[in-house]
Formats: structure tokens, sequence, C-alpha cells
């Protein structure tokens, strides 16, 4: 085989390289680099010392050609398929370079940033850095609704990368459209449930590559069978945990929940003890609820909530795992303090 990509399934950047290799129907021999097995990533930097993916490497022309984007354009040039990946016109190729670089910094790295988190080993996590990736692809789906008003692909009307690099970044997110506050600023990228886009086999070949990818390696928790839907299941239990803080941050509305814990209660019981009109009574409920922390049944004219089971389990669990981070650093930090002094002690003798 003369070519030979050196990839992941979990890398949105790799996609871009698969999804042109797919199209153009060019064949090459996919090599995934697990970090997780020193054989396998040994024998990649080997090939590529930056330890950096996707890497092709070209056999036949004894080449080596890392970076995403490059490869696209290599394979224009050396294995072109039907149509080129890149427009032959200077200023449409201008704006695909512009947004393929778009994509690249504000919709890889940070979607990237969150999957690397989420592999990380106990107390590696860097919450603060999540936060600024979340933040920076809410700006960018802002951006990238406004660049697709009235279009159907970010730049060019023909597949090429303005058409590619836009669905690549998406793989690891098609669920989250469905997902609500921050990925709901996300609608402009998909044009059905699912995705238009996604409804093209070698899109959906690639989707599929990410789903049957298997878990093994890291401590990544209670997850199903495949990475992929793993990776999306963390992503909506991060938005419920969002939805939940935000719910129980108003001092009324914790007064509701107290309330609830002793057991069911209408509108007018909960607006009882607080000193609030009723429509703003039924506006902090409607928080809760959205929150998944109440649930509301309309029996004729009365409704009546109920805490739902568990729903504060998630909450709880958070607390809890923070709780135990600090104990250990204390715990540490006590040993070193006993060593310190133990030195100290035995110094002065």
């Amino acid at each position: 085989m003369d070519l030979v990509l050196y990839y992941h399934p979990l890398a949105s950047f790799c996609h871009k390289v698969l999804i042109a290799l797919y199209e153009h129907g060019t064949p090459f021999e996919g090599v995934i680099v697990r970090h997780d097995n020193a054989d396998s990533l040994g024998a990649f930097l080997e090939v590529w010392p930056v330890g950096k993916m996707p890497v092709l490497r070209d056999v036949r022309r004894d080449a080596v050609i890392p970076e995403s984007s490059i490869v696209v354009e290599y394979l224009d040039q050396h294995y072109p398929g039907p149509r080129p990946m890149l427009p032959t016109e200077p200023e449409a190729a201008l704006q695909v370079r512009l947004w393929d670089r778009f994509f690249d910094h504000y919709v890889h790295q940070p979607v990237q940033k969150f999957v690397v988190d989420r592999l990380r080993g106990e107390g590696e996590h860097d919450a603060r850095g999540v936060a600024d990736a979340l933040a920076t692809l809410d700006t960018a789906y802002a951006m990238l609704e406004k660049q697709l008003a009235g279009r159907e692909w970010i730049a060019g009307d023909t597949f090429s990368p303005g058409r590619l690099l836009r669905v690549a970044g998406t793989v690891l997110r098609r669920h989250r459209a469905s997902v609500p506050s921050r990925t709901h600023r996300a609608g402009g990228l998909f044009r059905t449930p699912h995705g238009a886009a996604l409804g093209t086999p070698h899109l959906r070949r690639g989707a599929a590559l990410l789903r049957s990818f298997p878990v093994s390696g890291a401590d990544t928790g209670p997850l199903p069978a495949t990475i992929g839907d793993g990776l999306i299941m963390a992503m909506q239990a991060s938005e419920r945990l969002d939805a939940m803080f935000h719910a129980l941050a108003d001092d009324s509305r914790r007064r509701m929940v107290d309330q609830l814990s002793q057991g069911p209660a209408s509108v007018s019981e909960l607006a009882r003890p607080l000193a609030l009109a009723m429509p703003s009574v039924v506006k902090h409920l409607a928080v809760l609820e959205r929150g998944g922390l109440v649930e509301s049944e309309k029996q004729g004219r009365v409704r009546t909530f109920r805490l739902i089971p568990g729903a504060l389990a998630q909450v709880e669990a958070w607390a809890a795992e923070r709780e135990r981070r600090w104990r250990r650093r204390f715990d540490r930090l006590e040993a070193f303090l006993a060593r310190t002094g133990s030195d100290d002690a035995d110094s002065s003798r």
C-alpha cells in the first residue's frame, strides 16, 4: 500500500483527512496510534517525532506529510480524485484556507481539549481549560451561524475543504445539537436532526468509525461500550450539572426544594412561604424543572410538584469527589510536613 495514515478516531483533525480520502476513493492503510500502548506510540514517533496526528506516509514517493490541511492539499496534487478539494480560483481558495484555519483553531482545538481532559487520570483534569474551550466554541458557533446565513456550506458551492472542514469538526459533536444551553447555538451547522451532510456515505463512514472505537487504557469512569458514545454522554452530563447548579443558585428555589423534600406540594403551597408574586413562583418552578430537579402533574386545575428521586445524586457526587480530592491533598501535605519536621529534628541533634 503506497499511503499509510497514522491517526486516531477521537482526533477531529484526523477525520478531515479521512473524509478527503473517502471522497477521493483513495486506497490507504490506516494505522491507529494508541498512546496507551508503548509499541504503537513508539512506532509512530519513529515516523514523526513531534507526535501530532494525522500524519500521512507516502511509501512510493518516500515522503512524510504532517498537518491535516497540508495532507488534504498533498492528496489533491499527487492522488487527485474526481474533483479538486481546493478551488482553482485564487479568491475562493483563499476563503477556503481562511475558514479551514478558523475551524482548526476555534472548533477542532476546543473539542480536542474536552476529549483529552475526559481521558485524563484522577486529579489531572483542567476544569478552567475545559470552560475556556466551551466559551471559545460558543463564539465560534455564533460566527459560523452568521457565515452560514443563506448558504449551504461555509465556503464554495461544491465539495471542497470548505465542505469537508465544516463537517469534520462536527463528528465528535453530532448529537450535541439536541442538548440545551451552549449547544443550541450549533443549530446552524445541522440541516437535519442528524445533519444533512452526515447523510453522505463518506461522512457516515467517519461517524461509524468513531462510534465503534472501544474504551480502553484511560480511567474514564462509567462509560458505555464505545468511547464515542461515552464522550457524548459526558458532554450531556456536564450540561445537566450546569442546569442543576443554576437551579440551586437562587435562595427561593432552594427553599422550594427543601419544602418538596418533605413531600409533593401544589404551586400555591410552594408560594405561601415566599414573598413572591405567583408569576415569579411559576418561573422559578420552570427553572427547577429544566434543571431536572422536580417534575409536575396536573390534576383538574391543580398542578402538583415533587422532587425527582435521586435528582440531587449528581450534585452530591460532584461535591463528594471534590471533597475526596481536597482530603487527599491535605493528607499529602500532612505527610510532607511530618517528613519535614522529622528532618529538621534530625539536623538539630
